[in-house]
């Protein structure tokens, strides 16, 4: 992970972050989806640029299999 000035977040800190509980990011820590350090036995880190680029938003551009507007 590159060193930059956002300190990286511990998972509940992350998962506060993108809504998403800490098991899930363990999960995705686990299939290489989400780059994370271990720092101890126990304390995981992830860096907010890790976390951001994984959680962007979809944009629909209204072809087929983009997301859709509901309401």
């Amino acid at each position: 992970m590159p060193a930059n000035d956002t300190p990286p977040l511990s998972l509940a800190e992350a998962a506060t972050r993108t809504g998403v509980s800490v098991y899930t990011l363990r999960r995705w820590i686990r299939a290489g989806r989400l780059p994370a350090v271990r720092i101890g036995p126990r304390m995981i880190r992830v860096t907010v640029a890790d976390l951001d680029a994984l959680t962007r938003p979809v944009v629909g551009d209204g072809s087929a299999g983009s997301a859709f507007k509901v309401g």
